[in-house]
């Protein structure tokens, strides 16, 4: 029975324990003591693991994966990242992040569609887990639960896929808010899953990671779902209702357009950027410029 060490007791880490409590020895920890009875010091769940599932936002998971990493052997232990998004700072996706604190290490991002009430609901849900040396019996952990997971070594392309997702499934939420039609919203949908592929592309993933389970399955069920907080972000953009909680969609959107170069109008290659990536660019015009979605989608469309 594998040792499980789930960092973090939100929506995701809370359902993940959930899942795995009954075929592991699995124990959660969060930073808010309050939100566990009878929790456990870090020290002795982490040191003891053989898997850490850090569910933490992508914003958080530098300070938690430092916070865990004198306790474990890096060597045996492997530390895997459910966030999806970038850090503002130093524009480093999940994957880069653990590159950067485990070196020679054992470490891993998952992706795919899991949205944490489905999850905790015992419905059918599929992740990639991707790592630069092995799958380390991730196959073998979540066996007969409701999660199925696939094995993918582009562990780069799985961390950008999760990162798009959110970011265009904000798009797809203020298409809901503004009562786009079904018809421009199928047609929308179609050309997030042509710029998700060369967005990807620029990236560094490859385009069937984008095609595959942790790119367009994860996009789909994130635009869709009332229970997504990026397609609910996007909502509350086109209604003008408070943004109660941004979303990694909202919070990633900045550092990957600096990324990807310069969206301006006034300059020749901020024109080119803008025009090669036109859905990335007007929902910047609308998160990032506060431009008015209803008039940035009926130029948009007006334009197709």
């Amino acid at each position: 029975m594998k040792r499980i060490a789930i960092i973090g007791a939100g929506e995701l880490g809370s359902a993940l324990f959930e899942v795995l409590k009954g075929k592991s020895d699995a124990a959660l920890w969060d930073v808010d003591a309050t939100k566990i009875p009878d929790m456990k010091p870090l020290r002795e769940i982490v040191s003891s693991a053989d898997m850490v599932f850090c569910a933490v936002p992508s914003f958080a998971m530098r300070a938690a994966v430092g916070g865990f990493l004198p306790f474990i052997d890096a060597n045996v232990t492997t530390v895997i990242s459910l966030a999806k998004g970038i850090e503002a700072t130093t524009k480093k996706f999940t994957d880069e992040i653990l590159k950067e604190l485990m070196p020679g290490g054992r470490w891993a991002v998952m992706g795919g569609p899991m949205l944490a009430a489905e999850l905790a609901a015992g419905k059918e849900c599929a992740a990639v887990f991707a790592s630069p040396a092995s799958n380390d019996g991730a196959q073998s952990v979540f066996e007969g639960t409701n999660l199925r997971v696939e094995i993918s070594d582009d562990t780069h392309g799985v961390a950008v896929a999760g990162v798009l997702k959110n970011i265009y499934a904000v798009l797809m939420g203020i298409a809901a808010g503004l009562n786009v039609g079904e018809d421009e919203t199928a047609w929308l949908a179609s050309r997030v899953m042509e710029e998700m592929i060369a967005v990807g592309a620029k990236l560094g993933a490859r385009a069937e990671t984008i095609c595959g389970t942790a790119g367009y399955a994860d996009f789909l069920a994130t635009a869709y779902s009332n229970h997504s907080r990026n397609r609910n972000a996007g909502i509350a953009l086109a209604t003008d209702s408070p943004l109660l909680v941004k979303g990694e969609g909202v919070l990633s959107l900045p550092p990957l357009i600096e990324l990807l170069g310069p969206f301006s109008a006034e300059t020749a290659e901020g024109k080119a950027v803008a025009e090669s990536l036109p859905l990335l660019s007007a929902l910047a015009d609308m998160v990032i410029k506060n431009q008015n979605p209803q008039e940035v989608f009926k130029n948009f469309f007006g334009q197709k």
